[in-house]
């Protein structure tokens, strides 16, 4: 396989994942672009989608691990491999607002449809069959890691040289914004109702169905 695509929602350790396959010496491997050309906006898709698959065609050896994607990832053609990883919505939101302002905007309708409406997408991918993995269980357990790795066709990394207890970008070093405490009760509210489904598909009932208990505090 020489090319792939990876999706997610932002804040699911798109980043951590891209760093590690980057380094393999038999892949180029690429984040997110920031020049606006994967911009998920409504009504761009059609745009995007010739600007991406352009990039993909013009390359071999060549992946992506982009959360930017993930409208149009079951449309691209010409792609190896693909695989989404997941991440509880509610820590997703809180690190969302703990890093980004723009989570703020969660109350604003066009910005909610961007970010819960990615919880759709990904779980239209997993019906068709892509490949999927834990956020929890791929920043925790080397071996799961290397799993991933190996299923996308990367099997040149010195597993040895990597240490899951430092991520590609911890909340903690944030400084900016405060989490879920911060949102007033209905907007809180209109989350849980979003998000519930997708809580009850992916985690009721695996080991992971506690790990977002911390936050339920605040949207009881």
């Amino acid at each position: 396989m020489s090319k792939f695509l990876i999706t997610g929602l932002g804040r699911s350790g798109t980043g951590f994942l891209a760093k590690t396959l980057n380094k393999s010496n038999k892949f180029t491997v690429i984040q997110e672009f920031s020049n606006g050309e994967d911009d998920n906006i409504p009504g761009t898709a059609h745009w995007v989608l010739s600007q991406v698959q352009k990039r993909f065609d013009s390359k071999d050896w060549y992946g992506e691990v982009n959360s930017r994607l993930r409208h149009v990832f079951l449309k691209l053609k010409r792609i190896d491999y693909r695989g989404i990883v997941i991440r509880h919505p509610l820590n997703i939101i809180e690190s969302g607002l703990r890093r980004q302002v723009r989570f703020i905007g969660l109350q604003q309708p066009h910005y909610r449809k961007r970010i819960f409406g990615g919880f759709h997408y990904l779980d239209e991918a997993i019906s068709a069959g892509v490949d999927w993995w834990y956020f929890e269980d791929m920043v925790s357990d080397i071996v799961y890691l290397k799993q991933i790795c190996n299923k996308i066709g990367i099997d040149d990394i010195d597993f040895s040289k990597i240490d899951l207890s430092i991520k590609v970008s911890s909340t903690g070093n944030s400084k900016q914004g405060t989490g879920v405490e911060g949102l007033k009760k209905s907007v809180k509210e209109m989350c849980m109702n979003e998000v519930s489904w997708y809580i009850d598909k992916y985690y009721k009932g695996t080991k992971y169905e506690h790990v977002a208990d911390h936050l339920m505090i605040y949207f009881e």
